[in-house]
């Protein structure tokens, strides 16, 4: 049916025909279906007619002037309804194929293998960091990670480089800026933590942490994205809000969007249909025919000399001036075994005894590889199990003779760049890329030519979004926000951040047990020990009487009996009660000991004062050297019998080393350790006394530790 045709019927259904010129239409919107120009167009409904061809002058038509009206009425109400359809009410424009749209569109001659792509522009992420020398900005002093101070992390120092102020103000011209905005703006809002939650516990909150070169209250003007970021020849120690910055004009805005514009029409051959691609376990069963490839379009931004691609160029990395074409072979990576494990192309050896014999050899593995022709940047997989692909009736594509195994358009080909503290632009690592997907490529067994049925266009003008709700609230949620002076952490850093702190944990307490055991072994720990309690009445000056002895641990054997009188390997002996002294065989010793009094005497009144002392046998204080200091203490009563109405005792205590040695009495029994009161001033001569000490030998004679012998 013609043009025309279509015209006159929607008019005869809707109110008119082709001849007529008064009557209205007022039916439903409808399609009507006309091929091109004007296919997929949905009218609505209008009170006027859309006439298709006016009225035309007859042969016999009288020469009057209602006739003469009738085109130039029809040509009126021609125009009104296409007002309608424009203006006066919405106009529906459906399904527009992709096929129309020309920008990027991948096409075939018909006669070669050569696919071919319309210039065009699209918006892509930058990954590239590769080859960025700093001229902005360089990383100084930092970032120092110090778990032995208050704040473990402290920020680097970011230091803005004189060609940078140089090339701002044109002082130098010598350096392309490429500036694209995300050097001068903050990019985050900013937070800190409140409180010292390590020591204190409690909930972890934030606050606000405003620009900071500002006090709060936050207002609009420290916004990201209305404040600016400064420059500044040294930034010391920056807020996160200015550390993104400052690594982001250090790597050139790597992560950033960017426009691609492909002025020119690109092409790529597409390699042919090859059987060896394939590892057939059995030829006769599987006959493998179809492959699909990717053609895809790498990024270089408009923003940047050149791009450098994760693909070998003579031990360098591929660089790119314009963008250009790659293409993604659907077969061609077989499964290849290593280190002779075990041969499983030719259908056995799977689930045999070897098989599950290597299992537990780490050396033998399967890994696929392909030698890449020219053209080509990549190659997969080659299952053979998608050939029974062929019969299914939920194909993707419809129509389309194809297997189930597509190459991922995206992801395949993006790579991120790793940045990292002390990484710089030489280093591989600063590698990155991203790519646009054009099409899928239909390649056929025997098949010499591409054909227009062969491509499938798969430009990505609508998408979804890459990551999931959950995922980007998740960073959104982040706080503080993150950025690149503020990046995430994954399980991994996370945990080797912990087996850094338990590891510098064990270290320091080895080190703390080291330095312990170095003072002890300057200061044994006292052992042997011995304690004796001390009981006298009415006393004016005499040596106290043991009540009771306690050794707690005698400790190191004697090699030998060069000790007469003291039980063989012990260093204290046992006595009986109401005895005065205590044999001490040669050694260092700790005295530790108190002496409380009390009066006795209760006819007299006044107070009295009692020095105390420690002698040995032969009556000679060792201390305290009464010459300097003396140990005392004062006791008084007041009244006579029973009107005394106020008594106080007292108490003195002490602590000394001894040297004991067998000079002290000349026989090599031991030396006697007494403990004496005497009376030094006062009127009440009688006191209650009570005391007691610890004795604990602490060492030989010449200060070692260890046991105890007769050359001690």
């Amino acid at each position: 049916m013609l043009y025309s045709d279509k015209f006159n019927v929607f008019m005869q259904q809707y109110g008119g025909d082709s001849g007529g010129g008064g009557s209205t239409g007022n039916g439903p919107p409808v399609d009507v279906g006309i091929s091109d120009p004007f296919s997929g167009f949905t009218f609505t409904p209008s009170n006027y007619l859309f006439t298709d061809p006016p009225r035309y002058f007859k042969a016999n038509d009288p020469y009057y002037y209602e006739v003469d009206n009738i085109p130039l009425k029809q040509i009126h109400e021609n125009c009104l309804w296409l007002r309608d359809q424009m203006i006066g009410l919405e106009l529906n424009v459906t399904g527009i194929p992709l096929t129309k749209i020309l920008d990027l569109q991948p096409s075939v001659s018909n006669s070669d293998r050569i696919i071919r792509v319309n210039p065009g522009k699209f918006t892509a992420r930058v990954n590239d960091a590769y080859g960025l020398s700093p001229l902005f900005s360089q990383i100084n002093n930092g970032p120092v990670v110090d778990i032995t101070r208050p704040t473990i992390y402290i920020p680097p120092d970011i230091t803005v480089t004189d060609a940078a102020f140089s090339t701002i103000v044109a002082a130098t011209v010598e350096n392309i800026f490429y500036s694209n905005g995300l050097y001068d703006q903050l990019q985050t809002h900013g937070s800190q933590m409140l409180g010292n939650y390590a020591t204190t516990g409690g909930e972890i909150t934030f606050n606000y942490d405003p620009y900071w070169l500002n006090e709060p209250p936050l207002t609009f003007s420290d916004l990201p994205k209305i404040k600016a970021a400064v420059w500044q020849q040294i930034s010391h120690q920056p807020s996160l809000q200015q550390l993104a910055v400052d690594f982001t004009r250090r790597w050139h805005g790597v992560f950033r969007t960017s426009v691609v514009n492909v002025s020119e029409p690109l092409s790529v051959e597409i390699p042919p249909f090859n059987i060896s691609d394939f590892i057939d376990n059995d030829a006769n069963l599987h006959d493998p025919q179809v492959r699909i490839d990717l053609v895809f379009v790498y990024t270089h931004p408009i923003d940047a000399p050149q791009t450098y691609l994760a693909k070998d160029a003579g031990g360098a990395p591929e660089v790119i001036s314009v963008p250009r074409l790659g293409v993604v072979k659907g077969a061609g990576q077989i499964l290849a075994s290593q280190n002779e494990a075990l041969n499983i192309t030719g259908g056995t050896g799977i689930g045999s005894p070897s098989w599950n014999q290597q299992a537990t050899n780490t050396l033998k593995h399967y890994s696929t590889s392909a030698a890449l022709e020219p053209g080509q940047d990549m190659a997969i997989q080659a299952p053979l199990a998608d050939q029974v692909a062929n019969g299914v009736t939920n194909s993707p594509f419809p129509g389309k003779t194809t297997g189930l195994s597509f190459p991922s358009p995206d992801d395949l080909l993006n790579l991120a760049p790793l940045i990292v503290q002390g990484a710089m632009e030489s280093d591989l690592v600063t590698i990155g890329q991203s790519v646009l997907p054009i099409c899928y490529v239909i390649v056929k067994k025997d098949a010499t030519v591409l054909f227009d049925t062969d491509i499938i266009d798969i430009r990505p003008f609508l998408r979804t979004a890459e990551l999931a709700y959950n995922e980007r609230a998740g960073i959104g949620a982040a706080n503080p926000p993150l950025s690149m002076g503020n990046p995430a952490t994954g399980k991994t850093e996370l945990y080797q951040s912990l087996e850094t702190t338990r590891d510098y944990m064990k270290d320091l307490m080895q080190q703390l047990s080291n330095e312990v055991d170095a003072q002890l072994a300057q200061f044994p720990i006292a052992f042997p020990i011995c304690t004796l309690q001390y009981y006298t009445n009415n006393v004016v000056e005499e040596d106290l009487s043991i009540v009771s002895q306690k050794i707690i641990h005698d400790g190191y054997n004697l090699e030998g009996t060069g000790y007469e009188g003291i039980n063989a390997g012990t260093v204290f002996q046992s006595f009986a009660l109401e005895s005065t002294s205590i044999k001490l065989i040669p050694g260092k010793y700790l005295i530790e000991g108190s002496v409380n009094g009390a009066c006795s005497n209760y006819n007299d009144a006044g107070a009295s004062w009692w020095e105390v002392t420690l002698r040995d046998g032969n009556n000679t204080v060792r201390y305290p050297d009464t010459e300097t200091f003396t140990l005392s203490f004062q006791a008084y009563m007041l009244g006579q019998g029973g009107t005394r109405n106020t008594e106080k005792d007292g108490t003195v205590t002490f602590a000394t080393i001894l040297d004991i040695d067998d000079s002290d009495s000349g026989v090599p029994i031991g030396t006697d350790l007494i403990l004496h009161v005497k009376r030094v001033g006062g009127l009440v001569n009688k006191l209650k006394a009570r005391a007691a000490i610890t004795i604990t030998r602490v060492g030989n004679v010449n200060g070692s530790p260890g046991p105890i012998s007769s050359s001690s």
